[in-house]
């Protein structure tokens, strides 16, 4: 998540939320909140925000964990290591 400029999280933000990034309510919370981290962590705080309630707080908590999920790098395979006395075998019919 951390890999995400601050513009680019700013511009989710304010999307998600319909405000300007401009928007006071935008710069507050950048102002309390200055890193990535720090406003995946707060869940609560960001109702200090004038304008965020619990609705638009969860929203925004929500939106950064999305956003950390599809960040983060994914398994393209899985592979499993059965010892052999577990493998399945077909049963008579």
């Amino acid at each position: 998540m951390n890999n995400y400029p601050p513009a680019e999280i700013k511009h989710l933000i304010s999307e998600s939320l319909r405000e300007k990034q401009n928007s006071y309510m935008i710069q507050e919370l950048f102002q309390l909140f200055q890193t990535t981290t720090e406003l995946l962590e707060a869940n609560e705080e960001l109702t200090m925000v004038k304008g965020i309630g619990i609705g638009k707080a969860r929203q925004i908590t929500a939106l950064l964990q999305l956003a950390r999920s599809l960040a983060s790098p994914r398994m393209t395979k899985l592979q499993f290591n059965v010892p052999k006395m577990y493998t399945i075998c077909s049963l008579p019919t």
